[in-house]
């Protein structure tokens, strides 16, 4: 390995590292919150801190615990959803495309 790439790994080490500080304070104390839409309308909204079972248009059960949400029962056929890992950050989503119920994470 030559000097010089060393020094442009040490460079891009450092700038990952500074983007991940920054990902990390720009997220610190925003509060997350689980959106439930069924055919595009909003159907209701938790807070992902909180602890909740909720029944998503009498096709989904939606369940929100220890910072995350997951869709736990389905009647659809393919059962993806419920498959799916929980979610807990920003901009994650599950979907249920036969049921038409999207949940998704949001923040402030």
């Amino acid at each position: 390995m030559i000097k010089n790439d060393k020094k442009l790994i040490l460079i891009i080490f450092l700038v990952a590292l500074v983007l991940f500080i920054t990902f990390l304070i720009i997220n610190r104390g925003e509060a997350y919150y689980v959106i439930a839409t069924v055919n595009g309308e909003h159907y209701g909204e938790w807070p992902l801190d909180s602890e909740h079972s909720i029944n998503v248009n009498g096709t989904n059960l939606l369940l929100i615990k220890d910072g995350k949400a997951s869709v736990i029962i389905a009647d659809c056929l393919n059962q993806i959803c419920v498959n799916h890992e929980d979610i807990s950050q920003i901009g994650e989503t599950i979907i249920c495309l036969p049921n038409r119920v999207v949940i998704s994470i949001t923040g402030d």
